[in-house]
């Protein structure tokens, strides 16, 4: 299944938190978050934060190695 990217507002996110951490826990949604119509965060559920966590540390560990 392909990850859905919402976009929204920070003062949206704010008055509706509850919604969206819902929707990001229950699926592969991941939000971006604006703020004065630029993006300033990005929320993903936690499998996928471990998982990007794990990308980086060996993308590390092979640019040490080269």
């Amino acid at each position: 299944m392909k990850d859905k990217i919402m976009i929204t507002r920070s003062e949206v996110l704010r008055a509706n938190l509850r919604s969206y951490l819902d929707a990001v826990q229950m699926s592969d949604t991941q939000i971006v978050v604006q703020r004065n119509g630029k993006p300033v965060a990005v929320i993903v559920n936690y499998d996928a934060w471990q998982k990007l966590q794990q990308q980086v540390a060996g993308q590390e560990k092979n640019d040490e190695s080269k």
